[in-house]
């Protein structure tokens, strides 16, 4: 299956020499991994990577590129200021952090994720 097909997907707007992103990906990556430890379904996204229903991809998407498909992506979704990190859901509203987010904001986030895969 397609990432278009999850339950949900945590797209992750950075780019390389942002202060900012510099310091949340890192973060981010490993609350991914600790989230995976504990058994939930959370996978760092990769081109061409098999996605089942049930599994929540994390997209980092450069912002910077020049691919058009990725700027009509960033385009749809207003991004202006980075990191910027959006919760879309299969169905209902996204929901959209600015800025880097704290630990505790983070963990909050893939819960809230993770409980709309199921």
């Amino acid at each position: 299956m397609s990432v278009a097909q999850a339950k949900v997907v945590i797209l992750v707007f950075a780019m390389p020499g942002c202060p900012a992103c510099h310091e949340y990906l890192p973060r981010l990556y490993q609350h991914i991994d600790m989230a995976q430890k504990a058994g939930n379904p959370l996978v760092l996204y990769s081109d061409n990577m098999i996605v089942g229903r049930d599994i929540v991809p994390v997209v980092v998407l450069n912002s910077q590129s020049t691919d058009p498909q990725l700027q009509a992506l960033c385009d749809q979704h207003n991004i202006t200021a980075l990191p910027t990190t959006i919760v879309l859901p299969r169905w209902g509203m996204p929901t959209r952090y600015d800025g880097a987010l704290s630990d505790a904001d983070i963990r909050d986030m893939f819960a809230n994720a993770c409980s709309l895969a199921r």
